[in-house]
């Protein structure tokens, strides 16, 4: 089972979302703020991913503090959060719902419940945040073999540790060695050690996910166990996976949580924050379409802001989270509604994208459009001559802006 629509009405920012997902992959993109990721974390909750939500503190008249979802429910007088209150719905692919409440609290914090009321569906949630590592020697073999639950159990827990900032001795880099190093040892066996023919298994179908997801590039040939450490073989040369960059690690991150969690499921969800973060606009280009041919039995949902990772996959569903304008305000009183964006959106250029998805309206640099707009205001269009165009195009040449001619004409066109 898997997600099919999101509907929430009048809850902090938002004022209307409506989303229909796709069955493979779908694209939330929108400006800081907006509320894409609390949209991820409210889905994660139907697979046990909880995150408190914070509340709203308001004096009341006497005195009292009383905490409430946002300052809207205060300004409208509508309940606040010592009462039940019904957010919204998740409709799921077999025809089942869930209704969404924000049960109340006398704190700074509050939960999110589903009606559902435990676990619906199989699901991992990744957050926005990379953790670079650090070299740790793997000096102890485990003497039992590892598999890929207790594998996955393991890095989570390391990935929840470091995002509450709580001290472990371990960091999920490490973790994923200390499981590779055990997959190598126990899966193919030796004379003395039985083969495990489940593990092997997984460390060879692990090594044709990374030969997927890595870049061409790289030319990914193997995983070579040099104990302590693991090493990544590649047509450019090996490295240990400690010394990896940000942007490799980040999807060696991606691919090992996804790989351990998909592993004996028929399908399942995959919620990911910001997939870009670390990637060169290169890899960005390609990592969700490469996530979509190593995981055909995932669905993929995505909070973006990259115009490559919006575009990057033809047969899917983007959505963009949009503003009201101050004078456009909804009945509801909320400010962010969802759009969902045609096929159009995802055939145009990076500029495109930024504009029509991300709504920025400008893609040159703010230093450029001070100096067109400069340019634009010192020369008039019903006045040109041979003589003031050589001039014009001399200052933008000096500004190193020859190539905007075209756009100061508009400007100057639009001065008029």
């Amino acid at each position: 089972m898997i997600f099919n629509n999101l509907e929430i009405e009048n809850w902090r920012q938002y004022a209307s979302i409506n989303i229909d997902f796709h069955p493979r992959l779908t694209v939330i993109a929108g400006a800081n703020g907006s509320g894409k990721s609390t949209i991820l974390k409210t889905l994660g909750m139907m697979f046990g991913f909880n995150q408190l939500l914070v509340a709203t503190p308001h004096i009341d008249d006497d005195g009292t503090v009383r905490y409430v979802a946002n300052d809207r429910d205060k300004r409208q007088g509508q309940r606040a959060m010592d009462e039940q209150n019904r957010i919204g719905m998740v409709t799921f692919s077999d025809g089942t719902k869930s209704g969404l409440h924000a049960l109340g609290t006398d704190s700074g914090a509050y939960n999110l419940h589903h009606t559902r009321g435990s676990q619906v569906l199989d699901g991992l949630y990744i957050a926005s945040h990379r953790f670079i590592p650090t070299y740790q020697a793997v000096d102890v073999i485990r003497s039992n073999p590892m598999s890929a639950e207790q594998a996955y159990t393991l890095y989570d827990e390391e990935i929840k540790h470091k995002i509450a900032n709580s001290y472990t001795a371990s960091s999920p880099a490490f973790r994923m060695k200390e499981a590779l190093i055990s997959m190598a040892t126990f899966g193919v066996g030796n004379p003395n050690i039985p083969r495990n023919v489940q593990i092997e298994a997984d460390y060879e179908a692990f090594k044709d996910v990374l030969g997927k997801l890595l870049p061409q590039s790289l030319g990914f040939r193997t995983l070579s166990i040099r104990v302590p450490d693991v090493v990544i073989v590649t047509d450019t040369g090996d490295f240990p996976i400690d010394g990896a960059s940000g942007g490799l690690h980040s999807i060696l991150d991606l691919a090992w949580q996804v790989f351990l969690y998909s592993r004996k499921r028929t399908n399942f969800v995959c919620l990911i924050d910001e997939p870009e973060n670390h990637l060169h606009p290169s890899m960005q280009r390609t990592l969700m379409g490469n996530l979509l041919q190593a995981f055909p039995s995932g669905q993929f949902i995505v909070a973006t802001h990259s115009p490559f990772v919006v575009s990057s996959v033809r047969d899917s569903s983007i959505y963009a989270l949009r503003y009201k304008s101050a004078n456009n305000i909804l009945p509801s009183g909320g400010s962010v509604y969802s759009v969902a964006l045609t096929k159009d959106s995802k055939s145009g250029s990076a500029g495109d994208v930024l504009r029509e998805v991300l709504g920025v309206p400008v893609t040159m640099p703010i230093w450029a459009e001070e100096e067109l707009y400069k340019v634009s205001k010192a020369f008039d269009i019903n006045n040109l001559t041979e003589g003031n165009i050589e001039q014009m195009r001399s200052q933008l040449t000096q500004l190193g802006l020859d190539d905007y001619f075209a756009e100061t004409l508009a400007r100057m066109a639009a001065n008029r």
